[in-house]
C-alpha cells in the first residue's frame, strides 16, 4: 500500500502511512463515496471492518450503492476518528484517513470470512449467534472487500 499521490496542502498536519491505516482499523464508521453507472457521485455512511489491507463491506443485494460497487471504478474511503470544534480559533481538531482503493466482489468462503469480520468487530461479544446470523442470511447480502491501494491521513490537534 502506498502514501497517497495527491500531495496535502498542510503538510504540517499529514500522518504516516502507518497511523492512517490504524484510523481505518480502528474507526466506527465510514463514508464511501463512489460514482454510478450514470456518471453521479453518491456517498454513503457505513459500517466496515478493516482486514489484510481491505475494507470489508456489505449491501442488499439491489440498490444505488450496489450499482456503484460494481462499476468497476476505484472508490474512496473516508473515516473521521476524532472531530472537535475550536470555537476560539474558529477550527476543529481532528484526525481522518482516506483510502483510494479497488472493489471485488467477495463469494463462498471469503465472503463469510469477510462478514465474520464485521462481527468480529461490531459483536466480538456474540461470536456464535453472530455467525448463526450469517448463515441464516448469507444468501440475501453481497460483500465487497476495497483493496487499500493508497492511504493517508491528516490531523490537527
Amino acid at each position: 500500500m502506498e502514501n497517497s499521490e495527491h500531495k496535502l496542502r498542510r503538510k504540517d498536519r499529514a500522518v504516516e502511512a502507518a497511523e492512517a491505516e490504524a484510523m481505518l482499523r480502528e474507526g466506527v464508521y465510514g463514508v464511501l463515496s463512489l460514482v454510478d453507472s450514470k456518471g453521479e457521485a453518491y456517498g454513503v455512511p457505513l459500517s466496515y471492518a478493516y482486514a489484510d489491507g481491505a475494507i470489508h463491506v456489505h449491501s442488499a443485494v439491489e440498490g444505488h450503492k450496489l450499482e456503484g460497487l460494481r462499476t468497476g471504478a476505484i472508490v474512496s474511503f473516508c473515516v473521521v476518528g476524532e472531530a472537535v470544534p475550536i470555537p476560539e480559533k474558529f477550527s476543529m481538531r481532528y484526525r481522518s484517513a482516506i483510502a483510494r482503493c479497488e472493489v471485488r466482489e467477495l463469494t463462498g468462503e471469503e465472503k463469510l470470512a469477510s462478514l465474520e469480520h464485521l462481527v468480529a468487530k461490531y459483536a466480538a461479544h456474540l461470536r456464535p449467534e453472530g455467525t448463526a446470523y450469517i448463515a441464516e442470511l448469507k444468501d440475501s447480502t453481497r460483500v465487497f472487500a476495497l483493496r487499500v491501494l493508497q492511504v493517508s491521513g491528516k490531523r490537527r490537534k
